[in-house]
């Protein structure tokens, strides 16, 4: 129902436009980003960093059974909350963890690369461990959150959680020096 008494130009009192959010949600991934770059930049592992995040890109590709579906029922997704005019709101925010935790595990073990196989600090590999929980944690919080927009966030979020697994996996071969 239309409030007569305000002018229609008027955005309603408490309501952020959308792309106050998609500027929040963007801030909110690249400066994490920015840090992290800036970290392995500093700590001279820049190369080795972009290698490991090479390596890891291509997993979803390899998890095709898992990876197809997913980008299917994101196209869906994005189709069906287009349709109903849904506008982003804060609750999109839930999923920054879930797309910054990655690289935050390929920035971690660019950091703590294993000079000989099987020879490595396992405190560093506790830390992927803790890294994955929390993106998992993050991932269910992320779709739970979002009542009313679940497919689409739920499709990001599975896609990015998959792409963690990949993060994770090299991140760990490379802290421990053990390669497949």
């Amino acid at each position: 129902m239309e409030n007569p008494y305000q002018s229609p130009e008027a955005e309603p009192r408490g309501r952020r436009p959308t792309i106050y959010w998609i500027s929040l949600f963007g801030a909110g991934v690249g400066i994490p980003l920015f840090i992290e770059l800036a970290i392995v930049h500093w700590a001279n592992v820049l190369d080795r960093f972009l290698w490991l995040a090479n390596q890891a890109v291509g997993f979803p590709a390899f998890a095709w059974p898992l990876s197809l579906p997913l980008v299917f029922w994101f196209m869906y997704a994005a189709r069906a909350f287009e349709k109903r005019g849904q506008e982003i709101n804060i609750r999109f925010l839930w999923l920054i963890p879930v797309l910054v935790l990655p690289t935050v595990a390929l920035t971690w073990a660019a950091l703590h690369k294993s000079v000989e196989p099987g020879v490595y600090d396992r405190q560093d590999l506790q830390v992927l461990t803790a890294l994955m929980l929390v993106q998992f944690s993050s991932t269910g919080v992320a779709i739970l959150a979002n009542r009313g927009q679940r497919a689409i966030v739920a499709s990001i979020a599975l896609l990015a959680s998959l792409f963690a697994v990949g993060c994770d996996f090299v991140g760990a071969m490379n802290i421990t020096g053990d390669w497949l």
